[in-house]
């Protein structure tokens, strides 16, 4: 993927994170539902993808 598709996703994760985050506050969802570490998991692997390419100097 290029480098501002992946900023879109991870932009598109975290308001998801937030969103269901706000939802465990109301107490609308339960945090053993299992929604919200699939989520935290998307979210580290494209800031992982993000930081190789940028460590290896790789722009799209």
């Amino acid at each position: 993927m290029k480098d501002k598709d992946l900023e879109e996703k991870l932009s598109g994760l975290r308001k998801e994170m937030s969103n269901l985050n706000a939802s465990v506050g109301r107490g609308t969802l339960k945090k053993a539902s299992g929604s919200l570490k699939p989520v935290r998991r998307n979210i580290a692997r494209i800031l992982t993808i993000i930081s190789e390419k940028k460590a290896e100097g790789v722009s799209d």
